[in-house]
């Protein structure tokens, strides 16, 4: 062989090498995606398998907990934070706590919660009769958090459990989905919302690669998933009637478009709010999410 020969040989074989580099990376990125998918898919049949145990709702820490043996509380709606919920469906078998981290994460505080207590967990009020590992936490802000995963408000605007935390089986109800970012609306004259602001700077706009506003999967009470490329998915709208005309209004899933002035039956009020929440109590009032 020539030196040309030889150099095109070469060459040749360096392109293919970028190119099977380039493939190689495009999958594992392509797989990333899909088992975040499946992860939040999985968490959403925890939620199922659960409601089978109590009045068809999901799992619920304050019902579950009634003789105060794992949590002590004031009031028994502050037993409903994210962590008490996820801990009940571990410590149940519904899904591990491998299930919670994406294999999309890049937030370096959400981790597996490897030091899980399966039996008697010492830090429950009566270990031998514990029903959760209180332990758990999902508060990245102050720690380390155990999930990747937001899901909706149990708590109703007026007390009690919300109707979305139910075997509703509704195509429209999200229950579960790749967590959010912090954002904040504005009412239109029309009656809707918009998004007055939101955290330009959140991690989750990495999960997925970088990108402008958010993406992630959605899991919806029919059990249907989606990877939705908006904050507030078409298939989320909530309709009401202004003026004698029927309008569809935007439903984001990680605000409270509802205001005070809205009176309980506007389609507001029982809008979709998903987060991890690290404070709950007897209404949607008293509960708070935390974003990063």
């Amino acid at each position: 062989m020539t030196l040309v020969q030889v150099a095109v040989a070469v060459g040749a074989l360096v392109v293919l090498c970028v190119l099977a580099v380039v493939v190689a990376h495009r999958f594992r990125v392509s797989a990333r995606n899909m088992y975040d998918g499946i992860q939040a898919a999985d968490i959403q049949k925890g939620f199922v398998l659960g409601a089978q145990c109590g009045p068809d709702s999901f799992i619920t820490p304050s019902w579950y907990d009634k003789a105060n043996t794992t949590v002590a509380a004031g009031d028994p709606g502050e037993k409903n934070t994210t962590a008490n919920i996820l801990s009940i469906h571990i410590y149940n078998g519904y899904f591990s706590q491998n299930t919670l981290i994406s294999t999309c994460e890049v937030n370096p505080r959400i981790q597996t919660a490897d030091g899980y207590a399966h039996t008697a967990p010492p830090t429950a009020v009566v270990p031998e009769q514990a029903l959760w590992d209180p332990a758990f936490s999902v508060d990245f802000i102050k720690g380390i958090g155990g999930t990747s995963y937001a899901h909706v408000m149990p708590a109703g605007r007026l007390g009690g459990l919300s109707a979305r935390w139910t075997n509703t089986f509704q195509a429209s109800e999200p229950v579960v989905s790749t967590r959010g970012l912090r954002m904040s609306t504005r009412r239109l004259p029309d009656g809707g919302a918009q998004i007055e602001d939101y955290n330009r700077t959140s991690n989750t706009l990495r999960m997925f690669g970088k990108r402008r506003s958010w993406g992630g999967h959605v899991v919806y009470a029919d059990n249907h998933m989606n990877f939705e490329e908006s904050p507030a998915p078409p298939s989320t709208e909530i309709g009401g009637r202004v003026g004698g005309a029927d309008r569809r209004w935007s439903d984001f899933l990680f605000a409270d478009e509802y205001t005070a002035g809205d009176g309980p039956e506007h389609p507001y009020a029982t809008n979709s709010y998903l987060g991890i929440f690290t404070k709950a109590g007897p209404t949607m009032a008293d509960y708070r999410a935390i974003w990063d």
